[in-house]
C-alpha cells in the first residue's frame, strides 16, 4: 500500500503525551508512597548521590533560614541542607529536573540508576533549590525546582515561587561559607537546599500533608544516625566523611552534632563501580579498615571495624543467560540481548535514549563490628545491599533484612552486596525470596523478567554468598577478634534464614568451612575435604592430661573442633567418626593425675561419650576401648588415697565407671590397703570397693573368667604368705578371699588342683574359729585323715575328739564347702555318726580313759537301737 505525502498533510499532527504539573506531582506522590520511605532512607539516597559525584565529604544539617536578606520566600523558612564536594556537570544539571529518566543509566561508575532517589526529598518539602560549582561549570549554577510550575516556570497559585536569582544564590553561598562549611571555598561543591514544608504556604495544596519545623524534622532521623552512616562508608568508593549540623538559636549558627569518617590507615574499600571502560576482568580483593565516630554528647571516640571481600565474577558463570556461547565479548552480547533490561538516559543536550542496565558481575561481603549500646546484649544485622543496604525493618519480616540477638557486647553487621536488579525504590532485590527458597530453576531466559531472575540468582549464589566465609576470615585476621566474639557472631549467624537455606548454605560452604580449631583456639577457613573430628565441651581441655590428644590435634590429618561450636559447615551435625584405634591412641599415655581432678575426669567422660558411647545402652561400645579404659582406671585408682576422695571426684569417677559395661565391673567389700594390692592384678575386669561407689540395682553382673581367677588367686596366695612372714594380721583377708572364691566357683577347683600349694582355701581348727588359709594339698591330707568337716553338730565333734588321741578336726563353713563338693578329694563332710564310724575304721589311737570312749560309743549304739 502506498501512502502519499498528501495523506500526512491533511492529517492531525501526531504528538506525544502532554506532561502537566499535576502529572508530575502525582508521580512524586506515588514515588513517596510506594518506593521511598521518609527518614533515614532519604539520607541514604543523598549519601549515594554524593558518592556517585565522587565527593569525599558530605555535610548536612538544619538551619533556620536566610531571613529577609533574600527575596525568595522559601529561602526564608527553616531548611535541611546537604553539601558535598563532588563533581557536577551540565548533564547532572539537566537530569536533576527529570523524573524517571536517568543521566547515569549507562554510567557503570555510579550506583544510582533510576533517576528517582534525589526526589525522595519531597517527603520534607514542596520544592527545593540546588546550587553547584565545578571544573565543568566554573561560573556556577543554581536552580529552584518546583513540580507545580508549568513549562513557562510561573505557578499561578503561588506566583512568588519564582526562579532562583543570582543574588539569592550568592547570599546562600555566603551564608553557608560563613557557617564554616569549608567545601564552599573549594573549586567544586553541590548544595541541596530543602525548605521544610509548613502550613503557611502548603495548606490544601501539597504533595503530602506532613509539616515540619526544626524540632519535628529531627524526629525523622534515627537516634543512632551516626552509627547507621558509619555502616555505609565501608561499601562506598569515594565518600570518606560525613558531618551533621544543627542550628543553635542562641549562637545563631550551626553546631556539629557528629562526625563520621573512615580512618585512612590501612584502608581498602570497594574499587567498584568503575567507569564504562572496565572490562570485567575477574578479581577477588580484600576490604578492610575502620570508621571513626565522634558524637558531640560522647566524650570518647568510637570505632567501627570492618573487613570483607569484593569480587568480579568470571563470565563463565553467566553463559547460561544466552542461548549460545558468545563468539566475541560476552558482556557486550549479553547487554545487547533482547531480554536485558534497558533504562531511559538523558545526555547533556537533553536527548533521551535507551541504555542497557548497567548491572555488572560485582559482589562483596562486608563484616563490621562496633561496641553495643546495650550492656551484654549485642545483635547481628544481615542486610542485602547494592553497595548501600536496601530495605530495613524491625517491625515486619522482609527478605533483605534480618536482626538476630547476639550474645556479648558487640553489634555486628553483614552487608551482602551484589549488583542486583532492584525495584525502582531501591528497597527490594527482584525474586530474592524465591532464590532462597529454590523456586527459580536454572534456564536460558526468554523474557526480561526471567533474565532479571537468573542474573540475581547467579550473582547471589555464585558470588555474594560464596564470599561470606572468606570475609569472616579476613575480619578475624585484620582485627584479631577474640575466640568468644567470633563464637557469638557465628552462633547468631547459624540462626539466620541465610544459613538455614539449603541452597545458600551449599554456596557458603561450597569449598571451605569455617571451623573452630580447638588446639590453636582459632577460627579458621578449612578446606571442605579436610577431616574434622569433634571433642566435647569445655573448650579448654588441659593438654597436659591428654598428651596424645594434643599430638592428634596438631597433626595435619585431623582438625579437632568442639561438638557444640557454631561451626559454619554444610552439615554441622556430621563429623568424621573416631576409630577404636584413634580413641585408644588418644587415651594412650593419658596422665593418671587426671583422676585427681574432677574437671579432668568429667572431660574424659565427655570425650568418651562423644566418641564411642552406644546411644542406646549408654555404655562404651568398643571392647578394645573398654579394655584400655579399665586398665587406665585401675592404674589411676592405685595412685589415689581413696579414703580422702572428695564428693566431686567420687561423682566424676562414678560417671566414668558407668560407661563400662556392667559385666566388666565387680563390686567387692574390701578395705583400702587390700584393694590397692588387688589393683595390681592384671585382670580384664574392673574391681571396685562397694564402700565408695554406687552398686547397680542388679548388684553388679561382673564375673571372673578363668585367667582372671588364676591371677587373683595367685596374688591372694602371695599376699597371705607375705603377710604371715611379716607378722601382719591377715584376718581381713578371709572375707575378700571368700568373695573371690564365690565369684570364680566355676574354675576354683580346677585352678587349685593344678596349683595345690596355693593357700586359697579357708578353714579353722576346731574348736577355734580363727580362719586359717590352707592349700589344696592341705585339704587333701585332711580329707584322707577324715578330719575335714563342714560346720555341724558340735556335740559329735567333741565326742570324736575325746575318743581319739591327738585328732584335730578342720572345720569349713558351708559356703566354702558348697564350692568344693564336686571334688571328693577335698570336699568337707558333715560330722555325723557315719563320719565318726569312718574315722574309727582308720584304727586310730583311742583315748586311754574309758569314759572318753564310752560317750562316743553310746551315741553310735543309739543308731543300732
Amino acid at each position: 500500500m502506498t501512502i502519499s505525502l498528501t495523506h500526512f498533510k491533511n492529517s492531525i499532527p501526531m504528538t506525544g503525551f502532554e506532561l502537566s504539573p499535576g502529572t508530575i506531582v502525582n508521580q512524586i506522590k506515588n514515588l513517596l508512597k510506594e518506593r521511598y520511605k521518609e527518614g533515614f532512607p532519604i539520607i541514604k539516597e543523598i549519601i549515594q548521590n554524593a558518592n556517585d559525584g565522587e565527593a569525599t565529604r558530605l555535610d548536612f544539617g538544619l538551619v533556620k533560614g536566610l531571613g529577609n536578606q533574600v527575596s525568595h520566600p522559601l529561602l526564608k523558612c527553616p531548611a535541611l541542607f546537604f553539601l558535598n564536594n563532588g563533581t557536577f556537570t551540565r548533564e547532572d544539571e539537566k537530569a536533576i529536573a527529570y523524573i524517571g529518566v536517568d543521566a547515569n543509566a549507562g554510567n557503570k561508575g555510579k550506583i544510582g540508576k533510576f533517576g528517582l532517589g534525589q526526589k525522595s526529598v519531597f517527603h520534607f518539602c514542596e520544592a527545593f533549590f540546588f546550587i553547584a560549582r565545578s571544573e565543568n561549570i566554573p561560573e556556577g549554577c543554581g536552580r529552584f525546582l518546583n513540580p507545580y510550575a508549568p513549562s513557562d516556570g510561573i505557578e499561578r497559585r503561588r506566583p512568588n515561587w519564582v526562579a532562583l536569582s543570582i543574588e539569592d544564590r550568592d547570599i546562600l553561598e555566603e551564608y553557608l561559607r560563613g557557617q564554616g562549611l569549608c567545601q564552599l571555598n573549594e573549586e567544586r561543591y553541590f548544595v541541596l537546599w530543602i525548605p521544610l514544608r509548613h502550613r503557611d504556604y502548603s495548606k490544601d495544596h501539597n504533595i503530602i500533608a506532613n509539616y515540619y519545623d526544626l524540632d519535628s524534622i529531627q524526629q525523622q532521623f534515627p537516634p543512632d544516625m551516626a552509627d547507621k552512616i558509619a555502616l555505609l562508608l565501608p561499601a562506598l568508593k569515594h565518600l570518606r566523611e560525613v558531618h551533621y549540623w544543627q542550628f543553635n538559636t542562641e549562637k545563631n549558627r550551626v553546631e556539629k552534632q557528629f562526625h563520621v569518617r573512615v580512618d585512612s590507615a590501612d584502608l581498602q574499600r570497594c574499587l567498584y563501580p568503575k567507569s564504562n571502560g572496565d572490562n570485567y576482568q575477574p578479581i577477588e580483593r580484600d576490604l578492610k579498615g575502620k570508621v571513626c565516630i565522634k558524637v558531640k554528647q560522647e566524650e570518647a571516640l568510637r570505632m567501627l571495624k570492618f573487613a570483607g571481600k569484593e569480587a568480579i565474577l568470571n563470565a563463565d558463570y553467566f553463559y547460561s543467560l544466552l542461548p549460545q556461547v558468545p563468539v566475541n565479548d560476552f558482556w557486550e552480547e549479553l547487554h545487547q540481548s533482547d531480554y536485558w533490561p534497558k533504562r531511559s538516559k538523558i545526555d547533556e543536550t537533553g536527548h533521551e535514549s535507551n541504555e542497557p542496565d548497567k548491572s555488572i558481575p560485582h559482589c562483596a561481603v562486608i563484616v563490621s563490628e562496633k561496641d553495643s549500646s546495650q550492656a551484654n546484649q549485642g545483635s547481628l544485622k544481615i542486610q542485602w545491599a547494592v553497595f548501600l543496604p536496601l530495605a530495613e525493618s524491625s517491625e515486619k519480616e522482609i527478605e533483605e533484612f534480618e536482626l538476630i540477638p547476639c550474645q556479648g557486647n558487640k553489634d555486628y553487621n553483614i552487608f551482602l552486596h551484589g549488583y542486583f536488579f532492584l525495584d525502582s525504590g531501591r528497597n527490594y532485590i527482584e525474586s530474592l525470596a524465591d532464590i532462597r527458597q529454590e523456586k527459580i530453576l536454572a534456564k536460558t531466559p526468554n523474557k526480561e523478567a526471567e533474565m532479571v531472575q537468573q542474573w540475581n540468582k547467579i550473582l547471589a549464589t555464585q558470588g555474594t554468598i560464596k564470599l561470606i566465609l572468606h570475609s569472616l576470615q579476613e575480619f578475624r585476621l585484620t582485627h584479631q577478634s577474640s575466640v568468644q566474639d567470633i563464637y557469638n557472631l557465628c552462633t547468631a549467624f547459624i540462626k539466620s534464614k541465610i544459613f538455614q537455606s539449603k541452597i545458600y548454605r551449599e554456596s557458603i560452604c561450597y569449598q571451605y568451612e569455617w571451623v573452630y580449631c580447638l588446639h590453636n583456639k582459632k577460627w579458621i577457613l578449612l578446606d571442605r575435604i579436610r577431616r574434622v573430628k569433634v571433642l566435647p565441651l569445655p573448650s579448654n581441655p588441659n593438654w597436659d592430661w591428654f598428651p596424645n590428644l594434643s599430638r592428634i590435634a596438631q597433626s595435619s590429618s585431623h582438625l579437632l573442633t568442639l561438638s557444640h561450636a557454631p561451626n559454619l559447615r554444610f552439615d554441622n551435625t556430621t563429623f568424621d567418626q573416631w576409630t577404636d584405634r584413634e580413641i585408644i591412641d588418644a587415651l594412650t599415655n593419658l596422665s593418671e593425675t587426671i583422676l585427681h581432678n574432677h574437671r579432668g575426669i568429667n572431660y574424659l567422660v565427655s570425650f568418651l561419650k562423644e566418641c564411642c558411647q552406644n546411644r542406646r545402652t549408654q555404655k562404651i561400645e568398643s571392647d578394645e576401648v573398654q579394655k584400655h579404659l579399665i586398665q587406665f582406671i585401675k592404674k589411676g585408682l592405685s595412685q589415689l588415697n581413696l579414703s580422702e576422695l572428695n564428693s566431686e571426684i567420687k561423682n566424676a569417677l562414678q560417671k566414668l565407671i558407668n560407661l563400662i559395661r556392667d559385666s566388666e565391673v565387680i563390686y567387692i567389700d574390701v578395705i583400702e590397703n587390700i584393694f590397692q594390692e588387688l589393683l595390681q592384678s592384671d585382670i580384664s575386669v574392673l574391681l571396685l570397693p562397694k564402700s565408695l561407689f554406687i552398686v547397680p540395682p542388679n548388684g553388679g553382673l561382673g564375673q571372673l573368667n578363668l585367667e582372671d581367677t588364676k591371677t587373683i588367686l595367685l596374688n591372694l596366695n602371695s599376699l597371705i604368705n607375705r603377710w604371715e612372714q611379716q607378722g601382719t594380721s591377715n584376718t581381713s583377708l578371709e572375707p575378700i578371699l571368700k568373695q573371690f572364691l564365690n565369684l570364680s566357683k566355676n574354675y576354683v577347683i580346677n585352678i587349685l588342683s593344678v596349683n595345690p600349694d596355693w593357700r586359697c582355701l579357708i578353714g579353722s581348727k576346731y574348736p577355734q574359729q580363727t580362719a586359717i588359709f590352707y592349700s589344696y594339698h592341705d585339704f587333701q591330707e585332711f580329707k584322707r585323715k577324715s578330719i575335714l568337716f563342714t560346720n555341724s553338730e558340735d556335740s559329735l565333734i567333741n565326742l570324736l575328739i575325746q575318743a581319739i588321741e591327738n585328732i584335730q578336726p578342720i572345720v569349713v563353713d558351708k559356703e566354702i564347702a558348697k564350692l568344693l563338693e564336686k571334688d571328693q578329694n577335698i570336699s568337707p563332710i558333715p560330722c555325723n555318726l557315719d563320719t565318726c564310724k569312718n574315722s574309727l575304721s582308720k584304727t586310730p589311737v583311742l583315748a586311754l580313759l574309758p569314759e572318753r570312749r564310752k560317750q562316743l560309743l553310746t551315741e553310735l549304739l543309739k543308731e543300732v537301737h
